[in-house]
C-alpha cells in the first residue's frame, strides 16, 4: 500500500470515530439558557458591515489554507470583492449548498520526535480555507455575546481573560 493511501486511511479512521453513547439524557433537568431571541441573533443573516468588520478584524498573518489566501488578501481587496464575498456568506446563512472546496482543509503533519515510525508520531494541524475561517468567526463573534449566559461561574477556564486557576485563588 502506498504511503498516501496509508495516511488517508489512518486519518479517516481517526476523524470518523463514532463517539455516540447509549446514555439517554432527560432534558427536563437541563435548563434552557438560550432564549428564542438569542437563537434569532445567532441565525440571522449578517449585514455587509458585519462581514467587513469580521474580515478586517482577522489576523492578517495567519497561515493560508488550501485556497492559498490569507485574511490580508481579502482586507486589501475588500473594495473589489466585497459583494462576491457577501453573497457567498448569504448563501451559507440561507442554507444553500456550498462548493465542497469552501470547507476543504489541508492537513499538515509535523513530526513529534526524530524517530517517526507511525502516524501517531505526528502532530496534525488543520489549515482551513479563508471562507471556512470567515464563517466560523462570524458565528463565534455572535456566540461570544451569549457566553456569560451559558457559562457557569464555576467554568472560569472558558471565559476570556480568566483562567481555571482563578477559582483556586478564590477558595
Amino acid at each position: 500500500m502506498e504511503i498516501n493511501s496509508l495516511a488517508v486511511s489512518y486519518f479517516q479512521n481517526l476523524f470518523n470515530k463514532d463517539f455516540s453513547s447509549n446514555h439517554v439524557l432527560d432534558y427536563c433537568f437541563i435548563p434552557s439558557l438560550v432564549s428564542m431571541e438569542d437563537n434569532i441573533i445567532l441565525s440571522r443573516t449578517p449585514t455587509l458591515d458585519e462581514v467587513k468588520e469580521t474580515i478586517m478584524g482577522m489576523n492578517c498573518d495567519s497561515v493560508a489554507g488550501p485556497d492559498d489566501f490569507t485574511a490580508l488578501f481579502f482586507q486589501k481587496t475588500w473594495q473589489i470583492i466585497a459583494f462576491d464575498i457577501y453573497n457567498a456568506v448569504l448563501d451559507f446563512f440561507e442554507g444553500n449548498p456550498m462548493p465542497k472546496f469552501f470547507s476543504s482543509t489541508a492537513l499538515v503533519l509535523i513530526p513529534k520526535n526524530n524517530s517517526t515510525k507511525t502516524w501517531k508520531d505526528f502532530h496534525h494541524i488543520s489549515l482551513c480555507t479563508f471562507f471556512n475561517k470567515l464563517i466560523s468567526k462570524l458565528i463565534m463573534d455572535r456566540l461570544f455575546v451569549l457566553l456569560p449566559k451559558i457559562i457557569s461561574p464555576y467554568q472560569m477556564g472558558f471565559v476570556k481573560e480568566r483562567a481555571i486557576t482563578d477559582n483556586i485563588l478564590l477558595t
